[in-house]
């Protein structure tokens, strides 16, 4: 048999297993297996399983071939929206919340309102004039998460959390004890403790300047209609759009701070071109910084100091040193983490807190921050709980 006649037979599977051949050539000698896979014909996927190498520079095939292999499985919430890299933004917006954006976020990212829970203390959180370029949904939500010292994860529900970073957790009734405990470690490193934090806030104006911000020229067969995204070459508020050609018409036009999605039509049975001009406000941006100090430890330990991720969701002297103060709280001396391996609950779940004792009798009430678990037998939970502030 030459290898020509079984890719026609073989390659719209994308991936397959010896067993699928079996059945279709019953004498057929795998030794060609071996053969093709050395001259690059074929990629062995795991022992018995093989994909055409024509699919192996695809990115989408990956989770393919991993859900061919093990069955039943499937692709979670994150790492489909990861893959597809979904691109956000927020155009410039007066007096919001920042529940308001991170609902934007995830409604762009097309979720609905049963795939993601807000805590509703994001709306304590005003923004003045709210803007987030144009970024993935994922690199969005961390500016959510930098502006309102949230934690964001993906639940056991596959929903996206968002919880704040001083809301009192909900105390879990399961307790890690020396008679359900393998190991016990407890680590203050310097990443866990600071005594001088720092937190920029940003004042933000619009400019009276108009200025144009893209001129990309575009060509439209007879009667077409494109859609097309156009990236600016600075941040405007209030932007339009504008055809030099009166043949080719802006259908629609929905634009962010620093990119847009406009839809073009030619009205014409004639080949077009036009120049689409982008024009908006100028916007300005001043960055100023907060810190506070524990001064008691820096006279007892040294300067250790701490920079926050800046946000131009943050906006306001009072935001930036609340936020100062918290973290400062969460990185004093004496904070940590303490990780257990236990016999392990799932009902512990991340974000709840929980008690953890020592075989010194010595407790601790920790907020959990990770969980991992793994069978030899009997369930196996190694949990990260994270000291809380006094």
């Amino acid at each position: 048999m030459t290898f020509l006649e079984f890719k026609n037979q073989l390659f719209d599977l994308v991936c397959f297993n010896i067993y699928q051949v079996y059945a279709w050539q019953p004498d057929f000698d795998r030794n060609n297996l071996t053969r093709w896979v050395k001259k690059g014909y074929l990629v062995r996927l795991r022992q018995g399983y093989f994909a055409f190498s024509e699919y192996k520079g695809k990115p989408d095939y990956s989770l393919y071939f991993a859900n061919r292999i093990y069955r039943p499985s499937y692709i979670s919430l994150h790492t489909a929206l990861s893959f597809y890299g979904m691109n956000v933004g927020f155009p410039l917006v007066e007096n919001t919340t920042l529940y308001e954006i991170a609902e934007d976020i995830l409604t762009t990212m097309g979720m609905t309102k049963l795939e993601y829970q807000i805590t509703d203390r994001l709306k304590d959180f005003v923004v003045n004039m709210a803007l987030l370029p144009k970024t993935t949904g994922w690199d969005a939500l961390q500016e959510i998460a930098n502006a309102g010292l949230c934690k964001i994860f993906v639940d056991r529900e596959n929903r996206i959390v968002i919880k704040c970073e001083d809301e009192e957790p909900q105390k879990s009734p399961i307790a890690v004890v020396p008679g359900n405990m393998f190991s016990y470690k407890s680590n203050i490193t310097l990443t866990d403790f600071s005594n001088s934090v720092s937190v920029d806030y940003c004042e933000i104006s619009i400019k009276d300047d108009v200025i144009d911000v893209a001129e990309p020229e575009i060509r439209l067969e007879p009667n077409e209609t494109k859609l097309m995204t156009i990236d600016y070459t600075s941040e405007v508020a209030y932007p339009t759009a504008a055809s030099n050609n009166a043949a080719v018409r802006i259908v629609s036009f929905n634009s962010g701070v620093n990119s847009c999605t406009c839809e073009l039509r030619n009205t014409t049975g004639t080949v077009q071109t036009a120049v689409i001009t982008v024009s908006g406000n100028a916007i300005d941006i001043n960055t100023r910084t907060v810190t506070v100090r524990d001064e008691e430890s820096i006279y007892m330990y040294g300067i250790v100091e701490y920079k926050h991720p800046t946000s131009e969701l943050v906006q306001s002297y009072e935001q930036a040193e609340y936020m100062a103060k918290l973290l400062l709280d969460r990185m004093r001396a004496g904070a940590g983490t303490i990780t257990a391996v236990w016999r392990g609950n799932p009902e512990l779940e991340v974000g709840a807190a929980y008690d953890c004792t020592d075989r010194f009798g010595d407790k601790e009430s920790l907020l959990c921050e990770y969980n991992k678990f793994t069978y030899d037998g009997g369930l196996k939970q190694e949990t990260r709980g994270r000291k809380k502030g006094r």
